[in-house]
């Protein structure tokens, strides 16, 4: 039996802190990717605020979906949690407070699904990155729009994210949420989009039937770290229709 999932909504005024949790996930999870360094002068302080950051601007930029939530949660049963769930990093949860195991942020996109302003977000990003974080967003957009064009209304998958501590053992915590988002993707007929990154992520994506349709590197002379990412499509699964294996 795989991990339980639960959905939230961020429209939802008792989900608040809950929904806390989720951004504290993804901040820590996405902190140690290779683009950090490229984007933050000080990745070590602040790499963990700047994904936190752009996943609540992202997140609070939607218009509320109540008949589908954008967060899919595995929460944390493990009693002895809580205690040092915001260890290790600068954290705006409440101490104490249980995050969970892993989260993921998915919803339903077309193009008027949300006012995608970061200003926080673009705040904290050294001047040099800035033209790249530019061109790579239009051509998100582009690519989101493309997409939208050849096959309706989609789910956009911006994080899947698990905690560090549970990203080894066999917990299979991405794999559940990602089978998760595809069983709501396949019982409406609707294709998936993402941008994985790096090749070990879009290789994992690509054994669940995902298909590349653009790849975006960039480095900055001078600056570490490097963007590289892997825009990919998983087409509606019909009726009848096999699908990528895990």
């Amino acid at each position: 039996m795989g991990p339980m999932i639960q959905r939230l909504d961020h429209g939802a005024a008792a989900n608040q802190t809950d929904v806390a949790g989720c951004l504290e996930v993804i901040g820590e999870a996405f902190a140690p990717l290779h683009n950090t360094p490229m984007y933050l002068e000080d990745p070590a302080t602040h790499g963990h605020a700047f994904w936190r950051t752009m996943a609540g601007e992202i997140l609070f930029g939607l218009h509320p979906s109540p008949h589908h939530p954008p967060l899919y949660v595995i929460p944390d049963r493990d009693p002895a949690a809580a205690a040092g769930s915001c260890a290790g990093h600068r954290s705006s949860q409440q101490p104490g407070r249980q995050l969970p195991v892993a989260a993921a942020l998915a919803y339903l996109w077309r193009p008027d699904v949300g006012a995608f302003n970061m200003p926080a977000t673009e705040a904290m990003l050294r001047p040099e990155a800035v033209p790249d974080w530019e061109a790579c967003g239009e051509l998100w957009h582009r690519l989101l729009l493309e997409a939208y064009q050849q096959h309706g209304e989609f789910i956009n998958v911006d994080f899947i994210a698990v905690r560090p501590q549970h990203q080894h053992g066999g917990g299979g915590h991405g794999r559940a949420l990602l089978s998760a988002i595809l069983a709501d993707a396949d019982a409406a007929g609707r294709a998936v989009f993402l941008a994985a990154c790096g090749p070990a992520n879009a290789a994992w994506y690509e054994r669940h039937g995902f298909v590349l349709r653009h790849h975006y590197t960039c480095a900055l002379p001078g600056v570490p770290g490097h963007a590289d990412l892997r825009f990919q499509v998983r087409p509606p699964v019909r009726s009848g229709q096999g699908k990528g294996r895990g």
